[in-house]
């Protein structure tokens, strides 16, 4: 939203007057499909495949508003029991049909917004497609629900704003700059300190906005993203894999040669002697010698486990057994 407001004041005029003297909200720049929002959140226009405008994102803003209402200490109301204002389980005509077939038409998300808001009063000549605008008009009619009823502890500024936004015709909703100025925000932000940008912002920093890409490239960008994080978590993952295996051989060494001197300590000054030795020869190892160490363990681990197919606890049992009789030979 704040992008396409950039842009209506940055760049050449991209609202028009609607029929009742609003100013029309900015239109998107690039539609690839009428499939969007998650469905609680979606907008009418939306649900009846208009070509949508920015109002789409106020109308979402006041799905979450109201659920923010419901966790004022003043409501009361435990968080188990608290939900979504418009919480469909199916939306026609854009949800699979296996979703409808379970689903109450009451439940269908258009009906269950107009349970809160009413069926629309004004006319209908704005919706495009002619069975859209046949199957509102079809509808019984509904009454507009009292919204501090719903939200009885929501101050009236907070009710008058939701109500503002909660519009079925995209052009009569409350702009974006007009809800920053509503009386729910005074005193929440400090206007002499906004600043508007002097171009629009993807002009400026977003190239991508402005690529002459059609769906098949778009696809293949996507593919070419999802290719380069596998490669990075694979090489992470096999990082941690070798770390892992490197850090139990080494530890499996030290805890042989640390058992073995307390096991065999009273044997004698002979058996004092070297283990005071093994302990300053690996005290003198150079971190490039140590690293040899663990990526020899890490190859020797592989090997193990290439060559026992059971399973890779029993290759790191065999692998603790080989360890285990190289310390007993060394006491």
């Amino acid at each position: 939203w704040l992008l396409n407001e950039q842009r209506e004041h940055a760049g050449p005029v991209l609202a028009g007057q609607a029929p009742s003297g609003i100013l029309r909200p900015p239109a998107m720049t690039r539609q690839m499909t009428s499939h969007v929002v998650t469905r609680w959140y979606r907008a009418p226009e939306l649900i009846l495949l208009q070509r949508y405008t920015t109002a789409i994102d106020v109308w979402s803003f006041a799905c979450i508003f109201a659920e923010l209402l419901t966790m004022l200490p003043e409501a009361n109301i435990d968080r188990r029991e608290r939900g979504a204002l418009f919480p469909g389980r199916s939306c026609l005509p854009l949800s699979p049909m296996d979703d409808e077939l379970g689903s109450s038409p009451n439940l269908d998300q258009l009906n269950v917004i107009f349970s809160v808001i009413g069926t629309p009063k004004h006319s209908l000549d704005w919706i495009d497609l002619t069975e859209m605008r046949d199957h509102v008009a079809a509808l019984s009619p509904v009454p507009r629900a009292r919204l501090q009823e719903l939200y009885s502890a929501a101050p009236p500024s907070a009710i008058d704003l939701l109500d503002a936004i909660l519009q079925f015709e995209p052009s009569r909703r409350i702009s974006l700059d007009e809800a920053l100025v509503h009386p729910f925000f005074a005193g929440m932000q400090r206007r002499a300190c906004m600043q508007l940008a002097q171009q629009p912002v993807d002009v400026a920093t977003i190239d991508f906005e402005h690529a002459d890409l059609k769906v098949g490239a778009i696809r293949n960008l996507i593919l070419q993203e999802m290719q380069h994080y596998a490669l990075l978590a694979e090489a992470k993952d096999r990082a941690e894999r070798q770390a892992r295996d490197a850090n139990g051989g080494a530890n499996g060494d030290a805890n042989g040669d640390a058992n073995g001197a307390r096991r065999h300590g009273d044997g004698g000054s002979g058996h004092e002697r070297s283990s005071e030795r093994a302990v300053q020869e690996r005290a003198e190892v150079t971190p490039q010698q140590h690293k040899r160490k663990l990526e020899e363990v890490a190859e020797r681990n592989k090997s193990a486990l290439a060559k026992h197919p059971r399973g890779e606890k029993d290759a790191d049992a065999d692998a603790s057994k080989e360890r285990a009789t190289r310390a007993s030979a060394r006491e």
